[in-house]
């Protein structure tokens, strides 16, 4: 991935591109539209494996760089973070 960058970022922006509605996505990524439109709009942020395999299917994305925006997320946008780690 050229840059670093959400998950939301990621799906709306090559959803936008490609001109598929939520549904379209959501069908061949055999998972429901409304999750794909929780997931664009950040109101979703652990997606199952399953799921990032089908949305960079349906999108035509490559599967780890939509696995580094699900990570980029689940660590609050910082990289370097580690995901693991416990808070408190």
């Amino acid at each position: 991935m050229s840059q670093e960058t959400s998950l939301a970022l990621l799906i709306r922006r090559e959803r936008a591109r490609l001109r598929m509605t939520l549904a379209a996505v959501g069908k061949v990524a055999e998972a429901d539209r409304s999750l794909i439109w929780k997931l664009e709009r950040g109101r979703s942020r652990n997606p199952t494996i399953l799921v990032l395999h089908g949305i960079s299917v349906a999108l035509g994305l490559d599967f780890h760089d939509v696995c580094d925006a699900a990570l980029f997320d689940a660590r609050g946008g910082d990289m370097q973070a580690d995901p693991l780690a416990v808070e408190g």
